[in-house]
């Protein structure tokens, strides 16, 4: 067979897997019922092209670089509910295939298309439109352009600036990107090898542009509301106590550690093999090799892939997810690929990317049935543990907020009652779970945003303890969960949650969230 037919069948591979993900995705994107992930995303998206100011007005979580793209995207392509689960999921599909370039860029398109497909059964496809996939993308094309630099500036320069990007992107990713620059500083200084040009031309150029932003921040006022709408946000997070000391980081340090090493799921037993790979064969390194060849493997990269790789898991520090991991991990797989494709046994080379595929042969049924899925691409579980997964029973509906997304007829008359009465009112003052009711009204709203992370409203104890405690204006309407309490309101209906919001069990029984909404006027 001819090297051309060769690199063809990779690349119809390619192709196949990321066409495997739209689907997949996609399907998701259309059927899946998730107000709190999902409302949360498109409100912030649409505030911002609503003219609301990032930081002042916005509560900005995690950062403010999705609000920002998605308005940019608004020229061209209607931002919605539905819409941003569509851009999500190219997002990710980019993000495949340029890891599948970087490791065709130092080793064979074998191991880069089997690396890609592992990866791709670990996170089938996006299930929230979450800011670790844009931060993952731009760590992915930092060190795309980075590793295809052939000495030239100009590569360099656009590589640190997306590495800039993910911070923007994700506020959290500054912790692991600094832990990865004094990591790596240190691994050279302790191995006496120095720093080649490129890389200490992309840590100057990322501490130049990282430093310009925080400058805007800075000048616009918005630099202490980025930090205590994101960093600041973990001492909530991060709260643990033992007698009267408090022991928060190291706990969670060691909660981490703890899944790391005993998976509770298949995909994270995997990705912990791979974690744990890259680990020993970092220290092999340190061991067997001498000052020459790591001084070729630092100029290749392949050192700071695997530091990148390590400080990634610093993002599950709360709540050890697998897509999250393999997006700030992503580098771990850059690095083992280096040493695959330097397997010089034809045999042993060919055994190593057989068991690769025997163990993506094991994931891909449990990943994809809704068994061992809390996430089906389409359907739930009801009541009596039955998978439901018709596409007949499922709608569009006429709220533009939703766009092409369907529901359940239940999904359906629950927005529709809620609309009925709230969409009558100029301002919705929002306490619920629910992070789409402002926007089913298809009108900008006087008063819109609470903050997501728990209902107070962003910047304005004032206004939250008038409508928390006094009465309200004629022309406003509270929607809350049951925790709210203001004796000068009028409770004019309790409305039920949709049984099957998200399609999980955890959610019918209200794990996370209670099943009402109250909805509230003014005394007459």
């Amino acid at each position: 067979m001819s090297i051309t037919k060769i690199k063809f069948f990779y690349e119809v591979v390619l192709l196949i897997i990321i066409s495997t993900s739209l689907y997949f995705g996609l399907t998701y994107t259309k059927f899946h019922t998730d107000p709190w992930h999902w409302g949360t995303t498109a409100s912030t998206a649409l505030d911002y092209i609503n003219d609301y100011k990032l930081f002042k007005e916005i509560d900005i979580q995690y950062g403010a670089g999705m609000p920002i793209l998605f308005n940019f995207i608004n020229s061209f392509y209607k931002i919605n509910y539905y819409s941003i689960g569509v851009i999500t999921n190219i997002v990710y599909c980019l993000n495949l295939i340029f890891v599948y370039l970087i490791i065709t860029n130092f080793t064979n398109r074998l191991t880069a298309i089997v690396i890609t497909l592992f990866i791709f059964s670990l996170t089938n496809y996006p299930q929230i439109p979450w800011a670790d996939f844009y931060a993952g993308l731009c760590t992915t094309l930092s060190l795309f352009f980075l590793t295809i630099h052939k000495k030239k500036t100009i590569p360099v320069i656009i590589a640190s600036i997306f590495l800039t990007c993910a911070i923007i992107f994700r506020n959290t990713y500054l912790i692991n990107i600094l832990i990865s620059l004094f990591v790596y500083l240190l691994f050279i200084k302790l191995n006496n090898i120095s720093v080649s040009s490129h890389i200490k031309k992309f840590f100057i150029f990322f501490s130049l542009f990282t430093i310009v932003y925080f400058l805007y921040l800075l000048i616009n006022n918005d630099l202490r509301s980025w930090y205590i709408q994101g960093l600041g946000k973990t001492n909530i997070l991060f709260s643990k106590t033992y007698k009267d000391y408090d022991i928060s980081y190291i706990y969670f340090f060691l909660k981490l550690i703890y899944h790391l090493f005993t998976p509770n799921k298949i995909v994270d037993l995997f990705f912990s093999i791979f974690f744990i790979l890259n680990i020993f064969f970092f220290f092999l390194i340190l061991i067997k090799k001498k000052k020459v060849e790591l001084q070729a493997m630092e100029e290749k990269n392949i050192m700071l892939y695997s530091i990148f790789g390590f400080s990634g898991l610093v993002q599950s520090l709360n709540v050890y997810e697998t897509f999250r991991n393999v997006m700030a991990c992503m580098s771990i797989f850059l690095f083992l690929s280096y040493f695959i494709g330097k397997i010089k046994n034809e045999k042993k080379f060919i055994a190593v990317h057989f068991i690769m595929l025997l163990l993506i042969f094991f994931i891909f049924p449990k990943n994809f049935y809704y068994q061992a899925n809390i996430y089906p691409t389409l359907g739930y579980v009801n009541t009596k543990n039955q998978f439901i997964s018709d596409k007949k029973l499922f709608y569009k509906t006429d709220i533009k907020f939703f766009g092409e997304h369907q529901f359940n007829k239940e999904t359906i008359e629950y927005y529709y009652d809620i609309r009925s009465i709230i969409c009558k009112y100029d301002k919705i003052i929002n306490f619920s779970v629910d992070r789409t009711l402002v926007y089913i009204c298809d009108k900008k709203n006087g008063l819109i945003s609470t903050v997501n992370w728990f209902p107070i409203f962003f910047n304005n104890y004032e206004l939250d303890f008038r409508y928390k405690n006094k009465s309200i204006e004629k022309n406003e309407i509270v929607v809350s969960d049951i925790n709210f309490s203001n004796p000068n309101l009028k409770l004019i209906k309790k409305i039920y949650l949709p049984a099957y919001t998200r399609f999980t069990k955890a959610d019918i029984i209200r794990q996370q969230f209670d099943n009402q909404l109250f909805i509230y006027i003014a005394k007459e």
